[in-house]
């Protein structure tokens, strides 16, 4: 409600001002999120810290301004990309229809601003990539807690949003969307059966979750739940946050098999002049052994990972490249099973086949998460001396790639599995000196007061250094 004697928004002094919030009380019925900088409604927002106030009960006119570039951008552009999609539900139509003839001339104009317009549209369709990058990073299958809105719900959200800008449709619906694109022949009829499932599984994710947990509480596990009975004893008044686990993980399979290649496909499409062209020059569905290996061993189901992997071998026969991406997968799933002297010998082949490629001097990411790998194994068969010539490569190389200054994750990575090999060989001040490096890196990267697994990975094994 931004009532100032409870979290008073405007103030500077935000740690004495801004302390309430409630958690328990259910939220009803509401059109837009909680927080005072939310204005999808019509009542828009009062002035905030760092916006000034909106107020959406306007003539068309005024209402139809908010898709110029300029105040699109200044609104985070997200709300003119909802004004953009308008159903008539009552009262004087004629007021929708001046308002979506001024949309639809915002959007689409006359063939000589074509040119002016199609610039205009990809311009847009970045700032809403860079908008929604997080969203865009995170499709990646994870055996780790999700949040159902930011990391399935989003992304088709983001992509058909994408494709209507870029092709000047402005139509409510995505399903919408989708079938003028098919109409339009900007995708073909299979692609836009592709996108039809994809929004459709991110939807039903998405309401299956919330109806579960009896609210909009986000946490999604695409994980299989286990049943576990646990006595009234065992039980204490500490909060556990409900969880929704998948059914049938068929439904998070069908989604990535779409989402993984969309993705790249729709950073492709935003840099395209041609508006009479299809979008997609790559197929946007990938149902292929690798890409199953990769989300059965993401998704913890090594057995069937391996045997994806084995089938994803043959079906490259001698392509060198495939073979390669393969050789890595195998490599990381018998990691993951503890078989670290298999893995270090596909680790091992995958890394003869990228020097070849590459060169032995030449620094490529790729060679330095192999040394990486091959580090990792050699500590946990008990060998440290070797580990770490293989570390030190591996995190000198990636110093030189990106920088030997820079916060970087897998920077901060190989600092954490040095710092475990001098912990493992005794000498807990040089290990205590890396992990702290490590955890001051992950802080940066992701934020001191985000909780965030590496970071409590790290503290646990500062506490271990300093208990021996």
């Amino acid at each position: 409600m931004a009532i100032p004697s409870l979290n008073d928004f405007l103030s500077e002094d935000q740690k004495k001002k801004n302390w309430f919030f409630d958690s328990v009380t259910p939220r009803g019925f509401a059109f837009d999120g909680f927080m005072p900088w939310a204005s999808k409604t019509p009542f828009g927002r009062e002035k905030t810290r760092t916006k000034d106030p909106v107020s959406l009960i306007q003539t068309p006119a005024q209402l139809a301004k908010y898709q110029h570039l300029h105040i699109a951008l200044a609104e985070g552009y997200h709300l003119s990309d909802i004004l953009r999609r308008v159903t008539y539900l009552t009262g004087d139509e004629s007021l929708v229809d001046e308002y979506t003839g001024r949309v639809n001339i915002s959007v689409d104009p006359s063939p000589v601003l074509s040119r002016l317009s199609a610039s205009l549209s990809r311009l847009s369709a970045l700032l809403v990539l860079s908008d929604n990058i997080q969203q865009l990073e995170n499709v990646e299958p994870t055996g780790q807690l999700m949040d159902v809105k930011k990391e399935i719900y989003r992304f088709p959200s983001v992509a058909v949003d994408v494709l209507s800008i870029c092709c000047g449709i402005a139509i409510p619906s995505v399903w919408g969307i989708v079938q003028e694109l098919q109409k339009k022949q900007r995708i073909s009829q299979e692609d836009a059966h592709h996108l039809t499932v994809l929004i459709s599984i991110s939807a039903e994710l998405r309401l299956r979750t919330y109806i579960a947990s009896g609210g909009q509480k986000d946490r999604l596990s695409p994980l299989t739940e286990m049943k576990v009975e646990l006595d009234k004893h065992d039980m204490d008044d500490t909060f556990v946050p409900s969880v929704f686990y998948i059914p049938d993980s068929k439904m998070l399979f069908r989604y990535y098999y779409t989402a993984i290649p969309l993705k790249t496909c729709i950073i492709h499409t935003v840099y395209k002049e041609s508006r009479t062209t299809k979008i997609f020059h790559n197929a946007i569905f990938d149902n292929s052994s690798l890409t199953r290996a990769r989300i059965t061993r993401q998704l913890l189901y090594l057995d069937a990972s391996l045997r994806q992997c084995e089938a994803a071998l043959e079906e490259a026969g001698s392509d060198e490249k495939k073979q390669l991406e393969i050789l890595s997968e195998l490599g990381m799933v018998l990691q993951n099973r503890g078989e670290f002297e298999k893995a270090m010998g596909y680790y091992r082949r995958a890394l003869t086949v990228e020097n070849t490629l590459h060169g032995e001097s030449k620094e490529h990411p790729n060679i330095a998460a192999l040394l990486e790998s091959i580090g990792f194994c050699m500590s946990h068969l008990g060998d440290q001396s070797e580990a770490l010539i293989y570390l030190e490569q591996s995190i000198k190389m990636k110093r030189a790639i990106h920088g030997e200054t820079t916060a970087h994750p897998v920077i901060a990575g190989s600092l954490n599995n040095i710092g475990n090999c001098w912990n493992h060989l005794g000498d807990f001040k040089k290990a205590l000196r890396y992990y702290e490096q490590s955890l001051e890196m992950m802080k940066a990267i992701y934020i001191k007061t985000t909780p965030h697994p590496d970071i409590a990975s790290l503290l646990n094994n500062i506490g271990n250094c300093w208990s021996d």
